[in-house]
């Protein structure tokens, strides 16, 4: 890689980090809330959610005024091994001490109607010189009181199993939460993690009650091999789920407004079932 190219791969990460750095986390929801981000993340960045940010999440991104709903974002690193990696790291990159854009991802965030709202991300891959679709959870939600209890009852439509947890903690948003894509990297994961992401389109139906308990269940589909490619995903990443994928959850969990503002995160009871062609 030239010095020239080096450079400008910096100046460009650089720029959008710029554009980005005062934002942290979704600065759509922020708008949209008027809430800082703190109010949602723990740390003022994504992914882990306080309970206020599982909230709005259930509630289908939803609370607040419509407005713009996009946010950039992007992540840049350098990426030392302890050895170098024979061929190269990946495509176009060195054996060894490698800069590169990660991602550059354009975000459609936020309240779309009263009862619908959206987390969607289109990304750019330096690492894979492609633009593709990424997360995507569409929802519409509805609060109802029932027996003087508060309870929620929501749609989710979603390419990758996990997106839509409540909590971000499950695989799509677990630790940890970002890294390098130029390492060597695990052997296998279960199919959950990310094994089928943005190859699938799942709808499930969810219920939360009074704020304790939290119920969940539908089914997932593959997308066709053909529209996988339309969506900019590489030929080698294209898998077919054969059939349809059930998931369900069972979640209890709940903030205790009391002088020790403590929270029981949820336990869970998850199942995923999936077969590959």
């Amino acid at each position: 890689m030239s010095l020239r190219h080096l450079c400008g791969r910096v100046a460009a990460a650089l720029a959008l980090l710029a554009a980005t750095s005062h934002a942290q986390a979704l600065p759509a929801y922020a708008r949209q809330t008027g809430n800082d981000c703190t109010a949602c993340y723990i740390g003022a960045f994504d992914p882990q959610l306080t309970p206020y940010g599982t909230k709005f999440k259930i509630g289908g991104y939803t609370e607040g005024k419509r407005g713009i709903p996009l946010s950039v974002m992007a992540i840049a690193d350098f990426t030392n091994t302890a050895a170098a990696q024979p061929g190269g790291a990946a495509e176009h990159f060195g054996d060894n001490n490698n800069v590169a854009l990660n991602e550059a991802s354009v975000f459609l965030a936020g309240k779309l109607t009263d009862h619908i709202g959206s987390f969607s991300q289109v990304t750019y891959s330096d690492i894979d010189r492609r633009i593709s679709w990424d997360n995507v959870d569409l929802r519409y939600t509805r609060s109802y009181d029932i027996y003087g209890k508060d309870t929620v009852f929501g749609l989710s439509l979603k390419n990758s199993p996990t997106t839509q947890d409540p909590w971000n903690t499950l695989p799509a948003w677990g630790f940890a939460y970002t890294g390098s894509e130029l390492t060597p990297g695990a052997l296998g994961d279960p199919l959950i993690a990310g094994g089928i992401g943005q190859q699938v389109l799942g709808l499930t139906a969810y219920t939360y009650i009074n704020e304790w308990v939290y119920l969940e269940g539908g089914a997932y589909r593959g997308v066709p091999n053909d529209f996988q490619g339309h969506l900019g995903l590489a030929a080698e990443d294209r898998q077919q789920v054969r059939g349809p994928a059930p998931y369900w959850r069972v979640a209890v969990g709940h903030e205790f407004k009391r002088q020790t503002d403590a929270t029981l995160y949820p336990a869970d009871l998850i199942a995923f079932l999936s077969a590959q062609k």
